[in-house]
Parts: structure tokens; C-alpha cells; sequence
């Protein structure tokens, strides 16, 4: 961004007022061969130089302030690129701390689960000892506890891998990851009703690219100014004397004024092929900026619709997790009431923990979505110049 910004600076520096200073001290002899007659030739002389010069474009066809004008446009470009990477670092943490603490939250459930399988297998042992229960109830209650084993064992390693994919995105070493806070899942957020086209303008990528057009026409019209002809206007005083001492009086000064008109008739075929190109450029430019309104759109539709599924999904699971928590609250009291065994209250206590995990790993993936959509929307990000 400093280059881009030090570029427009040195463009401006180019087109306005060019100043410069010289100064020479020269020793020479004068040919006795030459043109100056006696008492000049064979003679040696000390000539001292000392000028300020003074230079001005007279911008008529406005190729200066196309040229300062690209800069800045590509500047803007430069800002907005950078904005764009900011705010895909920025996504990119919230997807992995929402994905962080699904994976935690899976993982206690795994670990709820666990217990009340270890449970479930000593009462049909139990039973089995007493010859209450036949052995295939006692293989059924081990291979649902070594699937829950397995679970918590693939929930460990979930969180794990999303800590230090968080980390990194953080910008913390792998060795840090241990010490992240425990993630939490908020509740998700609204989808909202409408969601207008225009908001893809304050897209950073698709500000870049507008900003790049500009930039591009703004060559383009450099450019074709260069086929009109330029004058220069031209200042320079000095002081200019044989003697150092006579380098001061008002006889040694010396000076000049005048224009210098550059008239581009003998060039013609190289600047039509130069603004072919720039036109070519601009016109590329245009096409990239279109493809990246698309492909913005796309990824806006993509994300909401991904969302409005999942908010569907979310409200299902919600219902069923409500229902899934009356049943364990029946079974729990029919147990203490002597009506049922504690095997039936454990099944629905398990059961809603599934539910309960499901309903999680819909929320986070809400969530997850709710992020992309932000993304693809652009963020909070406004232009800071327009």
C-alpha cells in the first residue's frame, strides 16, 4: 500500500512544476585554428556556471491529470486488495472457531455418552451373571459401546485438528493451540428477508477491480491525449562569468524564456498501436470486473440458500431435541416410579444426547454458513475513498 501511495505521489511530483539547478566550473582554451581571431586564440579561460531552471506541461488534452488519476485509482485498487485479504483471514478464524467449538461440544456429549454405555453394558452383564439376560443383549450393549469409544476417540481428534487450524489462522504457533479459550456457539443469527444486489459494490474485491477499470481507462485516455500537441514552457536564469569574483554583479546574469511545442506527426502508427493496447487492457479490465460481479452473485445466492437450509434444519432439530428431552424426562421418572428398569431411562437419556449432538452440529453449521454468507456480502467493509 506505502509503494502505491509513494507511486501517486511521484506522479504528481512528474506532471507538475519541474524545477532543477546547476552549477559548472570550466577551464578551456580557445583554438588558435578556430574561428576567433586574436587576442581570443591560444587563450585559456575559467568559465563560471551557475542556472536555475523552470519547466511547466501546459495539460490541455488532460493526459497529466490522467496519468496522476491512474495512480491513484490503482492505489484504491491496492486498498481494496488488501481489505479483500483481511476480511477472508477474517472469515476464515470465525469458520474455524464456530467448527472448533462444535468439535468440543461433540466431543462432551461422546464423553456423556460414554459413561451411560459403560452403564448400560455392566447392568445386562449383571443381568446375564443372574441369568436375567441372554448374551446377545450383552454383545449389543459392548458394540455400541466400542461405536461410542470410537466417537470420542474421532471428537478428540476433530478438536485437536480445528485448534491448530485456529491457531495458525491467529497467528499462533501449533504449541499455542493449547492454550485457546474454550469456543462457545452463540445462538445463530436471522436470516434476513431481502437481500439487494447492490449490496455486492462494498465488496472489497469487487471495489479492487472497479478501481482497476478506472485505472485502466485512465491510461487509455493518457494515452490518446498523446496524439495532441504538448507545450512545455520554459524558464532559465543563472549567473554566468569568467571570474569568480565578477560571478555576483548584475553583468553576469543571464537568463531565457520561451515554449517547446511537441507536435506527435511522425509517430502516429507507434501511438495508434500503444492505444490499441491500453484499450485492449481497459477492455480486459472490464471483463474481470464483470466476472468478479458474477462470481460475487453466485457466491451470494450460493450462501444464502445454504443458510435458509440450514435454518430449516435448525428449527427441525430443535423440535426434535424437545421431544427427545420429554422422553428421557418420562423415562427418568418412570424408573424412579418402579415402573420400567434403569436400561429404558438409559436408552432415552443416550437418545437425547444423539439428538442433542445433531442439533449442535446443525447450529454450528448455521453458523458456519451465517459466516459465509458475511463473506460473500463483503463484510462490514466500506470503501474509504470514492
Amino acid at each position: 500500500m506505502r509503494a502505491a501511495q509513494g507511486a501517486v505521489r511521484q506522479m504528481e511530483l512528474d506532471t507538475g512544476v519541474q524545477y532543477s539547478a546547476n552549477a559548472a566550473v570550466q577551464r578551456a582554451r580557445v583554438s588558435e585554428q578556430g574561428f576567433l581571431p586574436p587576442p581570443f586564440a591560444g587563450e585559456s579561460y575559467n568559465l563560471i556556471d551557475v542556472s536555475l531552471g523552470v519547466s511547466y506541461s501546459l495539460d490541455w488534452w488532460g493526459r497529466n491529470r490522467a496519468l496522476v488519476s491512474a495512480a491513484a485509482n490503482a492505489a484504491r485498487s491496492e486498498e481494496a486488495e488488501q481489505a479483500a485479504a483481511r476480511l477472508a483471514v477474517a472469515a476464515l478464524v470465525a469458520d474455524a472457531y464456530f467448527a472448533l467449538a462444535n468439535a468440543q461440544a461433540q466431543e462432551l456429549l461422546a464423553q456423556q455418552q460414554l459413561e451411560k454405555r459403560r452403564t448400560a453394558l455392566a447392568i445386562e452383564q449383571s443381568h446375564l451373571d443372574r441369568g436375567l439376560a441372554s448374551p446377545y443383549l450383552v454383545r449389543v450393549a459392548e458394540q455400541a459401546l466400542a461405536h461410542t469409544e470410537d466417537a470420542v476417540r474421532r471428537s478428540g481428534y476433530e478438536v485437536r485438528a480445528w485448534r491448530y487450524r485456529l491457531a495458525l489462522a491467529t497467528g499462533r504457533s501449533p504449541d499455542q493451540a493449547q492454550t485457546l479459550p474454550k469456543a462457545q456457539l452463540p445462538a445463530p443469527v436471522a436470516l434476513p428477508s431481502v437481500l439487494p444486489l447492490d449490496w455486492l459494490a462494498r465488496r472489497p474485491d469487487v471495489v479492487a477491480q472497479r478501481w482497476r477499470v478506472q485505472a485502466a481507462g485512465d491510461v487509455s485516455d493518457a494515452t490518446r491525449a498523446e496524439f495532441y500537441p504538448n507545450v512545455n514552457l520554459l524558464l532559465l536564469v543563472g549567473l554566468e562569468s569568467k571570474s569568480a569574483s565578477q560571478l555576483l554583479s548584475r553583468s553576469a546574469s543571464t537568463g531565457s524564456l520561451g515554449a517547446a511545442v511537441h507536435i506527435p506527426a511522425f509517430n502516429v502508427n507507434n501511438l495508434q498501436n500503444r492505444l490499441g493496447t491500453r484499450e485492449a487492457e481497459y477492455a480486459v479490465a472490464v471483463g474481470e470486473y464483470n466476472r468478479t460481479v458474477l462470481d460475487a452473485a453466485r457466491q451470494v445466492v450460493d450462501s444464502y440458500a445454504a443458510l435458509d437450509a440450514w435454518e430449516q434444519r435448525e428449527a427441525f432439530q430443535q423440535h426434535a431435541l424437545k421431544a427427545a428431552d420429554q422422553v428421557e424426562a418420562l423415562s427418568v421418572s418412570r424408573y424412579r416410579n418402579g415402573l420400567t428398569g434403569r436400561s429404558e431411562s438409559l436408552g432415552a437419556e443416550i437418545s437425547s444426547l444423539s439428538q442433542r449432538q445433531r442439533e449442535t452440529e446443525t447450529r454450528a453449521a448455521q453458523l458456519r454458513a451465517s459466516v459465509a454468507l458475511f463473506h460473500a456480502l463483503g463484510g462490514s467493509w466500506e470503501p474509504s475513498q470514492e
